[in-house]
């Protein structure tokens, strides 16, 4: 109630006991740790619903939101808690969700937070009113900040910015410009962001001093996307730091408003946790870019790799980069496996990406995959598919002659590591016929009956001897050595014409050849670190020294590896 005290023992002790954990063991490592807090919202009091979800402040009560912030960080400081800044709101500026606007009701978005609604001259205003009275109250030590909009496009576009920099009083309190950093590469919408801070720009004017902190981040929906979101806050957004949003989580406390379900561990329902691949890819940017470095502007000439570099300067930590590959596929996660049947002049077509460890298809009409059956299995080299399908479904009859025709295509990206078999500009063009039909063409393959079903897993077996294996084809971009290669060969019995594709597929494990200059480093050699989407949490492959002031390194593609620097 108005005038009573708060009780932040009770209400906090769950998050503090977090905090505290964290404090003693970065002490123990003699690592510093800041804390900026943010309010998430006010007492039910202080609202004109008189409830501490989604709504406005009543007028009057600025003085009582206030000094209910200030008491809340003179609790921490007085308890060691170092406390650095507070930021006045937590994506306060989403208007869509407050019952202000029911006219424009979003089910999804409306009563999620715990929050006040922030246009941008309410912030300008509030920080001006605030930092005098946290002066007054003896916390001239922590910075104010603007609170935290969902993305730094946000901070400019909404005018936050522009408010601040016409309020003098407002442009003379902020001390660190905050946001959260969702949004970065989608589509123009509501979630839009676009990775340069104009707002930060506008208010370097007048204050130059000002930083950029990045306050919550999707984990993403792989390792390399986020640490490339990372790359585009830091280079693009001209962020000093960024803090992931909810690193630990435990999945049932969310229910399905959890959007951002990745995270770096996961606390599961008997109370164990997992540690999951978002960890290793945030660790390796933790450990290269410390506090007092400096961010390097690097270049590379491919669009699919980034590095982000950090110089010494004047702190304690050794110059280090961090290589970010998103190469054009994982390691044959599409690569893909395409067949085109002509039986009684009735065509079908099939396409079979291969993703490791799962395997799904796509086709143009959904009734023609009936009853078909598939497995992959990877080899060292490159991968086995192996596929039965059903005469009943071809349209055809163990007694048949039909044209085939099948492609192999080296990832997504990859147009020109198309690979014909039986297409025009290959060695041999016809059809394929079963042993009992009398058929005397010269341009037509013979394939043998099997006594016995054969079982389909993805397995070169016995069922496939002595089955003979034609020879893929090339059908490259001229000029091009073929990267990829393989064999094919079919089987039949009465119920099923099976067919087998061995790839050998080197282009996978080759990744990016990078040359690294690394003009104006004072180390020639580095620790190298990767983390890789497939298979590596944290591969240590040792000491790397520059020859004439570069590193050649190979990247596996969807890879990230941090080279930090040792004497």
């Amino acid at each position: 109630e108005r005038g009573g005290a708060f009780n932040h023992e009770w209400s906090t002790r769950n998050m503090r006991f977090f905090v505290q954990q964290g404090l003693e063991r970065a002490n123990a490592q003699q690592e510093s740790v800041r804390i900026i807090t943010t309010l998430y919202g006010p007492p039910a009091f202080m609202t004109q619903h008189h409830s501490p979800s989604s709504s406005v402040l009543k007028p009057g009560y600025k003085k009582d939101l206030a000094l209910y912030m200030i008491d809340w960080v003179t609790y921490l400081k007085e308890h060691g808690y170092p406390v650095q800044y507070l930021s006045i709101h937590n994506e306060g500026t989403d208007w869509l969700r407050w019952p202000h606007y029911e006219n424009h009701r979003n089910d999804v978005m409306l009563d999620r937070d715990y929050n006040l609604l922030w246009r941008p001259r309410d912030i300008a205003e509030f920080m001006a009113y605030m930092k005098p009275i946290m002066i007054r109250q003896g916390l001239s030590d922590v910075g104010l900040t603007p609170g935290e909009p969902i993305n730094l496009f946000r901070f400019d576009h909404f005018g936050i910015a522009y408010e601040i920099a016409r309020n003098a009083e407002a442009l003379n309190s902020i001390d660190l410009i905050t946001s959260h950093g969702f949004g970065i590469g989608n589509p123009l919408g509501r979630g839009y962001a676009d990775a340069h801070n104009h707002g930060a720009t506008l208010l370097h004017k007048d204050r130059p001093d000002l930083k950029t902190w990045i306050t919550s981040m999707s984990w993403g929906q792989t390792g390399t996307i986020f640490c490339a979101e990372m790359y585009e806050h830091l280079y693009g957004n001209r962020a000093s730091a960024i803090i992931p949003w909810a690193g630990i989580q435990r999945y049932s406390e969310w229910g399905e408003k959890n959007k951002h379900a990745a995270c770096a561990i996961t606390v599961l329902e008997d109370s164990t946790f997992q540690i999951n691949k978002e960890y290793y890819f945030y660790k390796q940017y933790s450990r290269a870019g410390r506090p007092g470095m400096r961010v390097v502007k690097t270049y590379v000439n491919r669009p699919d790799v980034l590095i982000a570099a950090f110089a010494q300067d004047k702190s304690d930590h050794a110059d280090a980069f961090v290589v970010i590959n998103l190469g054009e596929s994982l390691k044959y996660a599409s690569d893909m496996i395409e067949f085109s049947f002509n039986v009684q002049d009735k065509n079908l077509y099939y396409s079979f990406p291969y993703k490791d460890p799962f395997l799904a298809f796509d086709q143009q009409t959904k009734s023609q995959m009936t009853g078909v059956q598939f497995a992959a299995q990877p080899t060292e080299t490159g991968y086995i598919m192996e596929f039965a399908f059903p005469w009943q479904t071809l349209g055809g009859k163990p007694d048949s002659l039909f044209s085939f025709d099948a492609f192999a295509r080296d990832g997504r990206d990859m147009p020109h590591g198309h690979i014909g078999w039986l297409g025009e500009k290959n060695s041999f063009t016809g059809k394929i016929k079963t042993g009992s039909v009398d058929q005397n063409d010269g341009r037509v393959v013979t394939i043998s009956r099997v006594a016995q079903p054969l079982q389909i897993d993805g397995k070169k077996e016995n069922g496939w001897m002595p089955a003979s294996d034609y020879q893929l084809n090339h059908d490259l971009m001229p000029g091009t050595p073929p990267l990829i290669s393989g064999i094919w060969n079919m089987r039949y019995d009465d119920a099923h014409l099976y067919v087998l594709v061995q790839m050998q597929d080197p282009s996978n494990e080759m990744g990016r050849l990078l040359e690294i200059s690394l003009k104006g480093s004072r180390y020639e050699s580095f620790r190298v670190v990767r983390t890789d989407e497939l298979s590596e949490n944290d591969h240590d492959l040792g000491v790397i020294t520059a020859r004439d002031g570069k590193i050649n390194y190979l990247s596996p593609n969807h890879s990230v590896t941090t080279f930090i620097g040792v004497k």
